[in-house]
């Protein structure tokens, strides 16, 4: 999934795995130089979010249940 995702060196994106029981060993079919980095569910949306110019949804949910 990660090669059709980022095909050259002008591509960026996230790729996004939400599985605890990622296996290690799969991180070897990253291309080197790759950033892997665990993150909870919050902070991998704030970064994807940063990243396209959006606000987390998640963020803006929790923020509404706070008021309410």
């Amino acid at each position: 999934a990660f090669g059709r995702l980022i095909r050259s060196r002008e591509d960026s994106g996230h790729f996004v795995v939400l599985s605890p029981a990622f296996p290690t060993r799969l991180l070897s079919a990253f291309p080197p130089g790759a950033p892997v980095m665990r993150l909870t569910l919050e902070q991998a949306l704030q970064r994807v979010a940063q990243g396209v110019g959006a606000q987390p949804m998640i963020g803006a949910a929790q923020q509404e249940a706070d008021t309410q």
